[in-house]
């Protein structure tokens, strides 16, 4: 969520959505696709927990929580820790690992690649696409 021209957007690259939703506690607001599969949504308020939700070709409806909605997983502490080779469990900190925050299961996944172009996770959950978030 950006705040722009005095209202707060929700933007989502949705490449296989025909088309999509805001759900905020259990009510959908229609998202509006502004360009090549760019989707979205403005609001008055500032909104702290909500869904995306999409519709496929094929009419099967896509439901998550927006992976924006939740704090980075790596502080700055951690980055100046591993920097000055002092991040000493930085296993716990990056890779793979099973979370759940305010009540929404998930995996976090952080890599530490400073120099790379992108990085994507890709398996059916995206449907092996690197640019699907879900």
């Amino acid at each position: 969520m950006h705040f722009e021209n005095g209202s707060y957007v929700i933007r989502a690259y949705l490449p296989i959505a025909v088309n999509a939703y805001v759900i905020i506690n259990d009510k959908k607001y229609k998202m509006i696709e502004t360009d090549n599969k760019i989707f979205q949504a403005n609001f008055n308020d500032k909104i702290n927990k909500y869904m995306i939700s999409y519709t496929d070709s094929s009419g099967y409806e896509h439901k998550y929580y927006d992976p924006y909605n939740f704090r980075p997983a790596v502080s700055d502490y951690d980055i100046y820790l591993f920097k000055e080779g002092k991040l000493f469990e930085s296993y716990k900190t990056f890779g793979s690992h099973l979370i759940e925050i305010d009540g929404v299961s998930g995996c976090n996944f952080t890599v530490w690649a400073p120099s790379a172009l992108s990085v994507s996770v890709v398996g059916n959950f995206n449907h092996w696409r690197p640019e699907c978030i879900q």
